[in-house]
């Protein structure tokens, strides 16, 4: 006769901590050679694994699970579970360091979902509370609000954000096409003057980049406002 095995809470809590990391282990093996999830996203999701074996903190660790289950459910479709991964990290494991990354991933989520309202105000929290963190991120959530405020057809506001993100992050890859993206905005709100400083600062600043040559033509429709 079997005997039955009782589970206690600790041994259910590492089982479910064992079944996470198998998942996301699965994933990165399996998405390794595929090019539409991107190397930023594994390599994110490569440390995240050895985060919750190296990790002695089980808050820590909780908060690298969700944080882990919130990149996979966003990156194949599901960006409201994400979402609700990201808040459950932003929210109960403020302190861990994987905070920082939550907020910011739930801000892209609530954008997938067409929230824009909700994603600007996540990308401002990401601002406000971990601007010291990382400046290329943080010159993302800029540019992130900016996307937020051009979907909803606030295009001046939406301008003011990518110069922002752009004077951020000086002579930096990104900044060249923050700029392009401010002088759209700025077009669409028939601001002619912001509109041609933002081209100018491309020929200026960014004469190398490929940026230049759509500049050039959009520089061309802006002066005719």
């Amino acid at each position: 006769m079997k005997l039955k095995r009782k589970f206690t809470k600790h041994m259910l809590k590492e089982d479910r901590l064992v079944t996470t990391t198998f998942q996301l282990t699965e994933f990165v093996q399996k998405h390794t050679k595929q090019i539409f999830i991107g190397g930023a996203v594994l390599i994110t999701l490569l440390g995240v694994v050895f985060f919750i074996f190296q990790s002695k903190s089980s808050a820590n660790r909780k908060a690298a699970e969700l944080y882990g289950q919130g990149i996979i459910e966003l990156k194949t479709g599901n960006p409201q579970m994400a979402a609700f991964n990201f808040r459950t990290v932003v929210d109960r494991y403020a302190g861990s360091e994987w905070a920082p990354m939550a907020c910011f991933q739930l801000a892209n989520a609530a954008f997938n979902l067409k929230d824009y309202t909700q994603a600007s105000n996540y990308y401002k929290q990401y601002v406000d509370k971990y601007v010291k963190m990382d400046t290329l991120l943080t010159a993302s959530a800029w540019a992130g609000m900016g996307s937020c405020q051009e979907a909803l057809h606030n295009h001046n506001a939406a301008g003011d954000f990518y110069f922002k993100a752009a004077a951020l992050v000086p002579g930096s890859f990104m900044a060249p096409q923050y700029l392009l993206s401010a002088g759209r905005a700025y077009t669409s709100a028939k601001n002619k003057i912001k509109a041609l400083e933002c081209y100018q600062k491309i020929f200026d600043q960014y004469p190398l980049f490929t940026q230049i040559n759509i500049a050039r033509k959009e520089q061309a429709q802006a002066a005719n406002l």
